[in-house]
This record gives C-alpha cells, structure tokens and sequence, in this order.
C-alpha cells in the first residue's frame, strides 16, 4: 500500500484545495523509495505524480528567485505508478518514457535549450549518470485517483495534471514553449 507521506487521495475539490492537501505530505526521497511504497489495490493505481526538490539541489529561475520547488509534474493513466516510475528512472538514452532524467542531463551538460538531436544525444549520454545522482535527491508525491466502474478516469487526470503544471510551473515540464532561464545549484549540507 502506498506510504502515508508518499501520497494524497483525490476526492474531488479544486485546484487550490490539491495543493494545499500536497503541502501536507512529505513526499519520499527516491534514494529511499522502495517498490512497495508504489504498490497498491487496483482500482488505486494510477493518478499524477510530482518530483519536488530535494535537500541537495535548488533550481533558482532568473527574473523569479522562489518561483517553485517542483521539477516536472507527469500522469499515470494506462500504467501503474511503479511502471511509470520505474521508467522515469531508466538510464537507457532509447527510452521515450524517461524525460526527468535527460532533461536533467541536458541542464547538466549546458544543452537544455539545444536543438540539434544528435548534439542533444550526445550530450543525454555524457550527463547521464550525473542526472540520476541528482534524481535519487528528488522527492516524489503521488495524488491517487480512484477507478470508477467505467474504468480509469483518464480526462479528469489529464486536466488536473494541465491545471498543476499552469499554477506550480515545474522547472522541467514545457522549457521548449516556456523559454525561462534557471540554475541549478549544490547545496551545502
């Protein structure tokens, strides 16, 4: 079953009322996220989740210095949460279901506005590794949608993940149309 401090639970309300219900959860460090804190019954398994800032890297976004702690917003709708998890953190450059990951690397390797995709490529596989170190500090929020008789709630999903994406602003969901500019830095511990 999932993790108290993993998840929240929708049951219906606005945008404002999801946010603060994720204010309330600590979310899990991937380095400390186990494939059982994803497990659950069925009809609970898909929904949206968040990677938030961790304790070791802080993104600064010029022209807005507190803008968000969110890294990238996605949703689960066909796969399960330990599926599409799992998949976020494959280091294969091939995958398609892995956009954290090489977003984070193009950062790393000053490429995240380039368009050349074999320059992009070269660059995923030199800045990978250090893309998953930085990962694993990566806290994850889940919010569950329950399964209806009709199956999975695929708009609603879809249209809450849109509207947290428009109000939160994760660093690396949409930097192509966004066009913003951020640093990432260390933080001394």
């Amino acid at each position: 079953m999932y993790s108290e401090q993993l998840k929240i639970h929708y049951e219906g309300g606005g945008l404002d009322e999801i946010t603060k219900k994720l204010e309330t959860i600590d979310g899990i460090e991937i380095r400390r996220l186990k494939m059982t804190d994803l497990m659950s019954e069925p009809t609970l398994c898909h929904g949206i989740y968040l990677f938030q800032e961790g304790n070791k890297y802080h993104i600064e976004e010029e022209n807005a210095p507190n803008a968000s702690n969110y890294w990238y917003i996605g949703k689960t709708t066909s796969l399960s949460f330990v599926q599409r998890i799992g998949a976020h953190l494959s280091c294969r450059v091939e995958d398609v279901l892995n956009p954290l990951l090489k977003l984070i690397a193009l950062h790393v390797g000053n490429g995240l506005h380039e368009n050349d995709e074999c320059v992009r490529t070269k660059i995923i596989k030199q800045e990978l590794p250090a893309a998953l170190e930085i990962v694993k500090d990566l806290r994850l929020k889940i919010i569950v949608f329950e399964e209806t008789e009709n199956g999975c709630c695929k708009t609603g999903i879809a249209q809450m993940e849109k509207s947290l994406i428009s109000k939160l602003r994760p660093y690396y969901n949409n930097t192509k149309r966004w066009k913003r500019t951020f640093v990432m830095k260390q933080i001394n511990s």
